[in-house]
């Protein structure tokens, strides 16, 4: 009797989210609602040195860098950089000024979404990012 080979279940990714204070992401939850079910985890962090630490132990698909204010954001996205040069990075800030798209995008940022956000429409643009990242491979 023939066996028949089972489909492969997809890999498990894994987004980092920096958010360093708890304003900065309420949409979090609702954006992990819309990704798991997609094989898609969520590690949060709070601090740049757990920030770096997740970086360090690898396992980490893509980075959403979440501030208010754009300055704040940039710096844990340069952080980042310094860690993981080839990670892609999606910065959400309020602070979305000229400025700030151009300093996230000498910093190889994907892209700058600003405050507030659309869970879905940040869902949808993480989704192609990691497929983009898995072509790449």
């Amino acid at each position: 009797m023939m066996e028949i080979a089972q489909p492969a279940r997809p890999l498990r990714r894994n987004v980092l989210v920096a958010s360093h204070h708890q304003h900065d992401c309420g949409w979090y939850g609702e954006l992990d609602g819309l990704l798991a079910p997609r094989w898609v985890s969520l590690v949060q962090t709070r601090r740049r040195r757990e920030t770096v630490a997740t970086l360090e132990r690898g396992f980490v698909d893509l980075a959403v860098v979440a501030s208010r204010e754009g300055t704040e954001g940039l710096t844990t996205l340069e952080v980042i950089r310094s860690v993981r040069g080839d990670l892609p990075c999606v910065l959400v800030t309020a602070e979305a000024t000229s400025g700030v798209l151009q300093r996230a995008l000498a910093l190889d940022a994907w892209s700058v979404v600003p405050a507030p956000v659309d869970s879905k429409r940040l869902a949808d643009m993480l989704l192609s990012l990691l497929a983009l990242g898995s072509h790449g491979s």
